[in-house]
């Protein structure tokens, strides 16, 4: 099966029960690309990214919706070894305020 949004690729998706200081580890090769869900007293929403060499953490803060929020449009996470580009976007449902359901798909964009 090709599954393809608007020319890219598809190439995973899925639903993940997340309690609020667990983290979700995605790895492509060499790569990696870790994610939490953090709250604080501010109560803004915000994704805050560390990069290191072959690690990226993505913090997701105060994700806390039951209506859901995501990205709008896939982001670039990486440029792959053949010049095609790793884009990811999700959505998150907060069920209570320490458990979220994280929707993911990652996708696989032609080098531009």
């Amino acid at each position: 099966m090709d599954i393809r949004i608007d020319g890219y690729k598809v190439l995973g998706d899925g639903s993940l029960v997340v309690c609020l200081g667990q983290s979700i580890s995605f790895s492509f090769g060499s790569l990696t690309f870790e994610f939490d869900f953090l709250k604080d007293d501010s109560g803004e929403r915000d994704v805050v990214q560390e990069r290191s060499d072959y690690t990226m953490k993505t913090h997701l803060i105060n994700f806390n919706s039951s209506l859901g929020t995501g990205l709008r449009e896939p982001t670039q996470m990486a440029v792959l070894s053949k010049g095609e580009r790793l884009l990811f976007n999700f959505a998150v449902h907060a069920i209570a305020d320490d458990i979220k359901i994280f929707h993911y798909t990652w996708y696989l964009a032609p080098k531009e």
